[in-house]
C-alpha cells in the first residue's frame, strides 16, 4: 500500500509484481493473502479513509498523516473489516509495523486508534 500510495502508480499488478519482486517471501498462501489485503484495502479505500477521519484526535488533520501510518491504518481496518483475523493479530501486527518502520510514538496513536475502531466495532456488532 505505501509504495501504491506514494508513487502514484495505479497498475495494480504492476505494484503488486514490484512488491514480490523485492520480497525474499515463497509462501503461496502469504502472498495470496497478502494480494487479497492489498485488493481490498484499494477497493475500500474511500471507505477506510473515512473511517481513520473518524477517530484521529480532534484537530490533527487525516493529510497530516504520514504515509506509513495512513497506510498501516488503512491495511488494518481492511482486515478487521473484511477478514476473519483475531482482533488481537490485527491490533499487534500493526503496532509492530507501526513501531518498526515509524517509531514508538505513532506505533501508540496506531494502538489506540485501532483499539478504539475494535472497541466501538465490537460494540455495534452485539
Amino acid at each position: 500500500m505505501y509504495q501504491y500510495s506514494v508513487t502514484g502508480d495505479n497498475d495494480r499488478e504492476h505494484v503488486k509484481k514490484y512488491f514480490w519482486l523485492i520480497s525474499n517471501e515463497s509462501d503461496k498462501e502469504i502472498i495470496l493473502f497478502s494480494d487479497e489485503l492489498f485488493v481490498a484495502t484499494l477497493e475500500n479505500l474511500d471507505k477506510v479513509d473515512e473511517i481513520i477521519k473518524r477517530y484521529i484526535q480532534k484537530g490533527w488533520p487525516f493529510n497530516r498523516l504520514g504515509e506509513v501510518e495512513k497506510n498501516v491504518l488503512r491495511v488494518a481496518i481492511t482486515e478487521f473489516l473484511n477478514f476473519n483475523t483475531p482482533a488481537y493479530a490485527v491490533l499487534d501486527d500493526y503496532v509492530t509495523i507501526a513501531r518498526t518502520y515509524v517509531d514508538e510514538n505513532i506505533a501508540s496513536f496506531v494502538n489506540a486508534l485501532l483499539d478504539n475502531f475494535r472497541k466501538r466495532r465490537d460494540a455495534e456488532l452485539l
